[in-house]
């Protein structure tokens, strides 16, 4: 499909797409059928939050482990690039909660780090501050 060629979203079109890339005012988003290394929807939604992603718009998002293994199962050039910013995401999140906690504060955000998307994939997207909304 050409991009910014508009679709009719039908069953025949999603049968024969894997993984279908909307173009919104928002970002990108890939949806996909089956996520690599998690499954289909029922098994991926066990895994989500939601995350705001612009004013009154919230999304689920799979969290960042479980992003980091269907990336690692989907092995693509794109995943293997997308794994290694994924991993140093990881890192300084866990550093952050460390900090957190060494200082004897509460720490300033949930005891898991911020959930990054799958299957809303943003690549392009900076992770948000903690305690802020991602603004796109």
């Amino acid at each position: 499909m050409a991009p910014g060629r508009p679709f009719t979203l039908s069953r025949a079109h999603l049968a024969e797409h894997d993984t279908i890339r909307l173009v919104t005012r928002h970002g990108p988003i890939d949806v996909m059928r089956v996520v690599p290394g998690l499954g289909g929807y029922r098994d991926v939604v066990a895994h989500c939050d939601t995350m705001q992603i612009s004013n009154g718009l919230t999304m689920p998002v799979i969290n960042l482990e479980k992003l980091i293994r269907a990336k690692e199962t989907a092995s693509r050039g794109k995943d293997i690039e997308a794994l290694h910013e994924l991993r140093a995401l990881r890192a300084l999140m866990h550093a952050q909660h460390l900090e957190d906690h060494s200082h004897g504060a509460e720490p300033a955000g949930p005891a898991s780090p911020p959930q990054r998307s799958t299957p809303v994939s943003r690549r392009d997207a900076k992770p948000p501050k903690r305690n802020e909304p991602a603004q796109n």
